[in-house]
């Protein structure tokens, strides 16, 4: 049980009120004050305080009732003295009538919490235990805290680590108790009604007839009534059948309750106002059909299409449906509710902040997709996002792709979601952030040039005028134009969004014009592209020479690789070719590995031969580097330099057939598109998958799979020296009584892992890197008087030596286990590294970027 408070404030006592920290909406729900996050429950939302708004926790000191005895004995505790023998009549008598006084009053006493003054930097929280009364010692949940140290770009094991980013003031305190708290239920009364001070009156609770929603109005009990079953619906995502089952159920089983005969489907179902547009087209042709309902028969000459299913006599009838159609979203509108919602727009100018002082500072070094040269291009005197005009810009990243909409039918989804570049990566690509400009369903593919086509009547309409957009920190409203500049897509579907070639036909590239071998591969043949050197490449495409390519092209006769105009033609001022990311998540995890982990499998099988190892770690060190937080100048030239490396060998050690549009992407333009739009995963793909996931998640089927969230905090148990294989020079130094032990911590909002850790069975994540440079494997983590300490044993390093001046690899750091073991201090880890191992031999590697693959909410 805590209570948190900000670091800064300077009350005497330490506190705040309950409104100013969260509040509890009429859903049941807590809502925090600070970014109007919703979480389920108490806990979640004090984590939520701590770890993302950093307020300090207040900890409650327990066993109070040994030195006070005005304060009540828990239950449990004293079923626990009762069957230990240690209950005295005085206990009961006093538990009892304390007991009497607590029913009588509602509120807890505020003496309870005692306010300690606490560094920001470490604290342990204690959970409650559900079952504590039948365990000999409380089970605790604790978490480590601290500020960054390290600086986010170091991705190498620097043994020189500068103290100006890395390990400045890492003292901590410690605040620990050792009893078991009282029941969940009470946790969250004594939270919610003492822990803070606040002068809300016993309106929440006065009135059964009335509530108020989180704006603050009235609601009917048949409203507030109805709110809470739409929720229970949506929260468990209940079919449309079901819901209108549970309702009839309801009405059958109360017939005499007024609410439960007025509820209605319908009522419950209209909850977003956000208007819809619903496109029909021709089954035949793909013309679209004219807004007006009643026109049934496509306008396309010597076309007999109808508009709606059925014969020609049954166009009239009610209830008709489209035989063939496409949603469209407001997108004007999803935008004014994005940058209304508390914490987007102080977001969106912190980054375009952060932007313009990195663009005055002539760095050089690319941290994410605003410091590629496309997007400084647009921040050029007269471009889009010039920062000395005085408007607001923001800019898109847009993606599209088909998603199974059951895995045995052919139905496809193919919805249209944009990304704001100008969030910070953590918002950018969280699921409430996401944009969906529109969505097809059907088998096969959409109609693209019908589809993009009112996608980019849109987005120009953004693009030129722009919104008007109310926002509380100005007193009138400003005016917010948006454009989308990027869109990632893996090759059928940038084929299909572009009318170009497929990625196996002639000049399937959009980026150079190379035009590829047809070569034999096994029984048939494919497509090749071939590794050429620098003076016998192809020309690069340009965005105008593309528009007349298109223009001039045809299904029957095809220019330089399109089969006609592409619909992103019109959307301005987006620029096909440089603008078309090659996606690294299919391009390079799907796309190359695959086919080395295919083509690869016989020198797989024994020791790796040093031409394929070569081979494979140009390719690892390349992206990895791509990858970073930061990535600087002579970075890049070493990944430009490794990458053509991979592709100058790949063709000769896998055959013509295997070298496909994926490796000459990644060995010639991968490098090329970080210049322009930042690392990999600035751009990635994997955001967008899973917002495609969360689109399944609304179709009711059998394939549905819930999510589940676990704890990550470890569970403390008392520390024997007998049950470790230590040192002596690790036993004297753990030497002493009361040290319990636990299998994993949360360092700085970090996880870290022991060996001991049963759970983590497919890998190793125990192996650490720390603030000095050595690399540790963690045994086990000790707790004594307040200091959490991790038990390790060092690895040694392994001198390298490469054929080459190249070096690839060097990312991946060779290790040996050594006996030689120590006790650290927690706040002296730095990061968690992947752990490999092949026969005897070690490896270690750093992730490349704190963001993973994607950043999901």
């Amino acid at each position: 049980m805590a209570h948190y408070q900000s670091p800064a404030q300077s009350d005497t006592d330490g506190r705040k009120s309950k409104d100013e920290m969260f509040s509890v909406l009429a859903s049941g729900k807590y809502e925090c004050a600070i970014c109007r996050r919703r979480l389920a429950s108490m806990q979640r939302i004090l984590l939520h305080l701590a770890e993302i708004h950093g307020l300090s926790p207040v900890k409650k000191v327990k066993k109070l009732y040994l030195q006070d005895e005005s304060i009540r004995v828990p239950s449990r505790t004293l079923t626990r003295w009762k069957k230990t023998g240690k209950m005295k009549q005085s206990d009961v008598q006093r538990s009892l009538q304390l007991g009497h006084d607590h029913q009588q009053n509602s509120c807890h006493d505020d003496d309870e919490i005692v306010h300690v003054e606490q560094s920001p930097e470490v604290f342990i929280d204690h959970p409650v235990t559900e079952d504590a009364e039948n365990l000999e010692e409380p089970v605790e949940e604790f978490e480590v805290y601290g500020e960054t140290v390290v600086s986010s770009n170091m991705c190498e094991f620097d043994t020189s680590l500068d103290e100006e980013h890395c390990f400045a003031n890492l003292s901590a305190s410690y605040v620990h108790s050792d009893e078991d708290l009282e029941s969940y239920d009470s946790c969250n009364s004594h939270l919610s009604d003492s822990s803070f001070t606040s002068d809300e009156s016993s309106s929440n609770s006065s009135s059964s007839c009335e509530s108020e929603d989180d704006n603050g109005s009235k609601l009917t009990a048949q409203e507030s009534q109805a709110l809470h079953i739409l929720s229970c619906f949506s929260r468990n995502n209940l079919s449309a059948s079901a819901c209108k089952d549970i309702l009839e159920t309801m009405k059958s089983l109360f017939p005499n309750s007024e609410v439960a005969s007025l509820l209605n489907l319908n009522h419950l179902t209209y909850v977003d106002t956000t208007p819809v547009r619903e496109v029909h087209y021709c089954i035949l042709c793909d013309e679209l059909f004219p807004s007006y309902p009643d026109v049934v028969l496509c306008a396309t000459v010597n076309c007999e299409g109808l508009r709606y299913k059925g014969s020609r006599q049954n166009q009239q009838q009610k209830g008709r449906q489209p035989r063939k159609s496409f949603v469209m979203a407001d997108i004007k509108k999803q935008l004014e509710d994005l940058l209304q919602t508390p914490g987007i727009w102080d977001d969106i100018v912190q980054c375009r902040t952060d932007i313009f002082q990195r663009r005055r500072s002539g760095s050089t070094c690319i941290t994410d997709i605003t410091d590629g040269e496309a997007y400084q291009d647009l921040m050029s005197e007269g471009g889009f996002l010039d920062p000395t005009a005085n408007s607001v810009n923001l800019t898109a990243m847009f993606n599209t792709d088909g998603v199974n909409l059951y895995s045995s039918s052919k139905i496809e989804l193919w919805p249209i979601f944009l990304a704001i570049n100008e969030l910070s990566p953590v918002q950018r690509f969280a699921r409430d952030n996401m944009i969906l400009a529109g969505i097809w369903q059907g088998k096969g593919k959409p109609p693209f040039w019908q589809f993009l086509t009112i996608f980019c009547e849109e987005m120009n309409e953004l693009y030129s005028s722009g919104i008007e957009v109310q926002l509380d920190k100005y007193e009138t409203n400003i005016t917010v134009k948006f454009a989308v500049v990027c869109g990632t897509l893996d090759l059928p579907a940038k084929a299909e969004t572009l009318n170009m070639t497929y990625f196996n036909g002639l000049e399937a590239c959009i980026t150079c014009e190379e035009p590829g071998l047809v070569v034999k591969q096994g029984k048939g043949t494919a497509r090749c592209f071939p590794y050429r050197a620098s003076e016998d490449r192809f020309e690069s495409r340009k965005h105008d020479a593309v528009i007349s390519q298109m223009k001039s092209a045809s299904t029957v006769k095809r220019c330089k690789g399109f089969k006609g105009l592409s619909a992103l033609s019109q959307l301005e001022p987006y620029n096909i070719v440089k603008g078309t990311v090659p996606d690294y998540m299919h391009g390079v995890l799907l796309g190359v590995v695959k086919c080395l982990l295919q083509n690869g499998s016989p020198p797989l099988r024994g020791y790796l031969e040093e031409d394929y190892m070569e081979n494979l770690m140009c390719l690892s060190e390349g992206v990895y580097i791509l990858l970073r937080d930061s990535i600087s100048e002579l970075a890049l030239n070493r990944a430009s330099l490794l990458l053509e490396k991979f592709y100058s060998t790949f063709q000769s050690l896998y055959g013509d057939g295997s070298c496909g549009l994926n490796v000459h992407n990644t060995g010639l333009h991968l490098v090329q598109y970080v210049k322009l739009w930042g690392p990999l995963w600035a751009w990635s793909c994997f955001p967008f998958e899973d917002t495609n996931a969360m689109l399944l998640q609304a179709v009711h089927g059998t394939g549905l799979v819930l999510k589940q969230v676990m704890s990550i905090a470890g569970a403390l148990k008392r520390f024997s020296q007998n049950d470790h294989d230590l040192t002596e020079a690790v036993k004297n130094k753990l030497a002493g009584e009361d040290l319990q032990t636990a299998d994993r911590v949360v360092v700085r909002g970090k996880k870290f892992f022991s060996s001991l850790y049963k759970r983590m069975q497919k890998r190793c994540c125990s192996v650490v890197l720390c603030t000095d440079g050595r690399i540790c494997s963690v045994k086990t983590y000790v707790v004594r008087d307040g200091v959490v300490s991790a038990v390790v044993t060092e690895m040694e390093r392994v001198e390298k030596v490469s054929r080459t001046n190249l070096c690839p690899g060097s990312h991946l750091v060779e290790v040996r286990s050594s006996d030689t073991m120590d006790v650290i201090d927690v706040l002296d880890l730095v990061d968690t590294l992947v752990y490999l191992k092949h026969d005897l031999t070690e490896y270690v590697v750093r992730m490349p970027n704190r963001h993973g693959h994607a950043i999901f909410k």
